[in-house]
């Protein structure tokens, strides 16, 4: 909310397009803090709490999960 104001306050939070840009930027910006290494931005991205590496395992673990599905 302190950093994205206009985002709130302008309820951009509405479209899905606005929503899939942001989080699309946010995500680059810590996979590039990260240097490029997927995991650890996946667990920058989500902050910096106690849960962040256990969830960032399971991001991992439905990743594999997904690609033993869909062959990817």
């Amino acid at each position: 909310m302190k950093t994205a104001q206009d985002f709130f306050r302008n309820r951009e939070w509405y479209s899905f397009d606005n929503c899939l840009r942001r989080v699309v930027e946010e995500f680059d910006s810590k996979l590039t803090a990260q240097g490029g290494i997927l995991w650890k931005a996946i667990k920058a991205y989500n902050g910096s709490a106690a849960g962040t590496e256990r969830f960032m395992q399971n991001v991992k673990a439905f990743t594999e999960y997904c690609e033993g599905v869909t062959g990817a």
